[in-house]
């Protein structure tokens, strides 16, 4: 062991190291933006840096998704291989997050589907999104009164763009079949949400769960909007 600069190393093989202490906080140091550039002690050389070895690893990648979170231990140094490791793995998540996460996702497919639109059985599409909806809504309140003449719909039939001419029975019938379409979305994801929110579910139940029993939007996304 010897001092240099009120610093410690050791030396090796003719190769000088640095402590322990010393190297895992120029690993910090390093982390934090400042980069081999400017090092943190002013070693003599010659150095050999060896630091941020990463195992535990899967595929290249800590585990983190919806059952299972990353975690990352370290740095420590490890003075037989001479180097500072980091540790990075994952541990199941409570089981009161998995569900949040999962109550999240089963709402965003839900959400997709219910203004992805969808198609009448004649090939014209109707979109869902809430604008459309409220210009739909107040067409509806208009039929209902006998206001309205033949009014021209800008939409796509079987994917073709066009203005299509819409008279009071049509208007009534499409908004009767959005309003359906909305029941079917939430339809979908109530045995989804039933399954998750279960008190006696167990992760293994959690993760059995099929969240694309909420389907995919029905339009393409170019006749969604």
């Amino acid at each position: 062991m010897q001092q240099t600069d009120g610093q410690h190393y050791f030396v090796h093989a003719g190769t000088i190291h640095a402590s322990a202490e010393a190297e895992i906080l120029r690993l910090v140091h390093y982390h934090h933006g400042v980069g081999m550039g400017r090092d943190l002690f002013r070693r003599p050389a010659p150095v050999k840096r060896q630091f941020g070895v990463y195992e535990g690893e899967i595929d290249g990648a800590a585990v983190d998704d919806d059952f299972t979170m990353m975690t990352d231990t370290g740095p420590v140094y490890d003075p037989v291989a001479d180097r500072v490791a980091r540790t990075l793995g994952g541990v199941e998540r409570p089981i009161a997050e998995i569900r949040a996460r999962l109550e999240r996702k089963a709402a965003e497919r839900r959400k997709a589907y219910l203004i992805g639109g969808f198609r009448l059985p004649n090939g014209l599409a109707v979109r869902t999104t809430a604008e459309n909806r409220e210009l739909l809504d107040r067409a509806r309140r208009s039929a209902d009164a006998g206001r309205v003449d033949p009014v021209n719909w800008k939409g796509s039939v079987n994917g073709d763009r066009r203005f299509t001419d819409l008279d009071a029975a049509s208007i009534i019938e499409i908004d009767t079949a959005v309003t359906a379409h909305i029941e079917s979305a939430f339809d979908y994801e109530k045995p989804v949400f039933d399954a998750i929110m279960d008190p006696a579910a167990t992760v293994a139940d959690l993760r059995a769960v099929d969240l694309t029993a909420i389907p995919d939007p029905i339009l393409p996304e170019e006749e969604r909007n």
